[in-house]
């Protein structure tokens, strides 16, 4: 197995220089493409990504020497390390077309305070039964965001703009004890009080199933010290719209995005997407369910963005999984920005 320090050192190569290794003409940072007919120069390099806007593949140094040379992910690693002087230990080639079969690393996890209370499920349910989305809600995916209608309603976002309103509700739905456990209702100087921001989005996880496994609200105001994202209802954090992977087949394309907001802005312009939260913070078991899937990341445009990308790239490998990397222009922050462009 490749360590991760030498994928490190691979994953950090300047693509341009080795396409050029390669047998590619690279002129002005630009190529023909070799994955199909390319009469202007498609492929693009910048530092150690390249892209061709003709076919959208791209990747690291080690994806280009896998699609140019047709070789497995070891064998690439290896060729690259033969050219660029880096260790590696010796590998057996002879069955590197084979998924190993890997070890997932187990993790001890000290609760100094007691086992974390379970996900309530009958109580996010109610809440997205009970809830509308309201005129705040819709102002912010409709008119700011632009996203379709269509998506938003199949992906059932809600949204809660009457605290008061809400919390009656559910207090005569299930006991107040419960509400707090769950962390909806908190006590503050004696008085019952709502802990979903008002206003906010109300954003439901389901399962590949289509089982509710968790809840988020996205705060739609303007108090800067108010966290825009929260988990209630004891909710862990999970991999979003994991409900589409039941109806992909292996092989097929899935769109990893930086957040909720990208993603349904993906799924607006009819591509299949899911979201992850933060790429340092997605739990192995998730992980694990995109085996099979052609993944590809489109990423922030910033240094974090590039991490995070990375960050997952690696952890991906121990799943037998390769994640691509599709780049937007630079002029926009983020996928949504360059939607947001694109629907003007």
């Amino acid at each position: 197995m490749i360590s991760p320090e030498t994928i490190k050192k691979l994953h950090e190569l300047n693509c341009e220089d080795v396409a050029r290794r390669l047998g590619l003409e690279v002129n002005m940072h630009q190529a023909h493409c070799f994955m199909h007919q390319d009469k202007r120069p498609s492929l693009a390099f910048k530092n150690n990504l390249w892209k061709c806007f003709a076919c959208d593949k791209g990747g690291d140094a080690i994806s280009l020497v896998e699609e140019k040379c047709n070789l497995s992910f070891v064998e690439a690693c290896t060729w690259l390390c033969e050219q660029y002087h880096i260790y590696m230990p010796s590998t057996n080639l002879k069955n590197t077309k084979k998924r190993p079969k890997l070890r997932h690393r187990r993790t001890l996890v000290i609760d100094r305070e007691g086992s974390r209370p379970d996900f309530d499920g009958d109580v996010a349910s109610a809440i997205i039964n009970l809830a509308d989305l309201e005129a705040k809600g819709k102002e912010f995916l409709f008119t700011e965001r632009k996203l379709s209608a269509q998506v938003v309603e199949k992906m059932k976002i809600k949204s809660v703009e009457d605290s008061t309103k809400m919390k009656e509700i559910l207090m005569n739905t299930f006991d107040e004890e419960r509400l707090i456990k769950c962390k909806v209702l908190k006590r503050d100087n004696n008085k019952i009080q709502l802990t979903i921001n008002i206003p906010s989005l109300l954003i439901p996880y389901f399962d590949r199933t289509g089982k509710l496994v968790a809840l988020q609200s996205r705060y739609l105001g303007t108090n800067e010290n108010i966290p825009r994202f929260k988990m209630l209802c004891n909710s862990r954090k999970q991999l979003y719209n994991m409900v589409l992977l039941a109806k992909l087949q292996e092989g097929n394309k899935l769109y990893i995005m930086e957040g909720i907001t990208d993603c349904l802005a993906m799924l607006s312009a009819g591509y299949p997407a899911v979201a992850i939260q933060s790429a340092t913070t997605i739990p192995e078991t998730e992980l694990d369910k995109l085996s099979g899937f052609d993944l590809v990341m489109v990423h922030d445009n910033d240094k974090a963005g590039v991490s995070a990308f990375y960050h997952l790239h690696r952890s991906l490998l121990r799943y037998g999984c390769r994640l691509k990397c599709a780049t937007i222009p630079a002029l926009f922050k983020d996928y949504s920005a360059y939607y947001l462009y694109l629907k003007k």
